[in-house]
């Protein structure tokens, strides 16, 4: 996972050093998928250390999901290459990592 978060972020990367909002979802079929808890640790890990940003106590953001290709699920602001992904119908993880929002904001 830290050689495929590398490749993600190119050479000349600069990693994040601020509170972060971290998004994770795994497009699958495996009828044996991950539960959502144990697959972001290991991912969020992998970005550590420099390779998207410099700690994991920076996120005070986190969103895990799984959506199983065949089924109807909504997309909205999808990338091209989100798209591109889910016509794709192979297994893949899309993660998002943004600056977290205001931390007055109450979350509901």
């Amino acid at each position: 996972m830290r050689e495929a978060a590398r490749a993600a972020t190119g050479s000349g990367w600069t990693p994040i050093n601020g509170r972060l909002k971290v998004q994770i979802v795994h497009y699958h079929e495996r009828p044996d998928a991950l539960d959502v808890d144990n697959m972001v640790k290991p991912i969020n890990d992998a970005m550590k250390n420099g390779v998207v940003f410099i700690d994991d106590r920076l996120i005070t953001d986190l969103y895990g999901a799984r959506r199983r290709l065949s089924e109807a699920f909504q997309l909205e602001h999808a990338s091209k290459e989100l798209v591109a992904a889910i016509d794709a119908g192979q297994d893949f993880v899309h993660i998002v990592v943004t600056p977290a929002p205001d931390p007055r904001e109450v979350l509901a």
